[in-house]
């Protein structure tokens, strides 16, 4: 997922009040959307999935903590508030899947 005009209206409004503490402006900059430019991938029903760590699977906790601060912003922001819903709705679906399980695949693949 790219940008939204959302996520880049709060990017400016922090980096305005970081104000000429560029190191700090620069890492916010690529830091904050990074999660929707690097980790959220969608499945072939369009559904998002959240690649939470080095192996290719989604963490119930981990995918829940990597889209919480992209909460506020989904308030003013459709496509951010339908991909949080998106993520919401895979998850229970695993949990129905196993209520007990912390992570799970994209598709099944008999890889755990």
């Amino acid at each position: 997922m790219e940008n939204t005009v959302e996520i880049n209206r709060v990017i400016d409004r922090v980096c305005k009040k970081l104000g000429n503490r560029q190191a700090l402006v620069r890492l916010f900059r690529n830091c904050y959307p990074n999660t929707l430019n690097t980790t959220i991938k969608q499945s072939q029903n369009q559904e998002p999935f959240v690649i939470t760590g080095d192996i290719p699977a989604m963490w119930l906790r981990d995918s829940s903590a990597q889209v919480r601060h992209y909460l506020d912003a989904a308030k003013n922001d459709d496509e951010l508030a339908l991909m949080i819903g998106g993520i919401i709705r895979r998850q229970f679906i695993y949990i129905n899947i196993d209520p007990y399980a912390n992570a799970f695949n994209q598709e099944k693949n008999d890889h755990g």
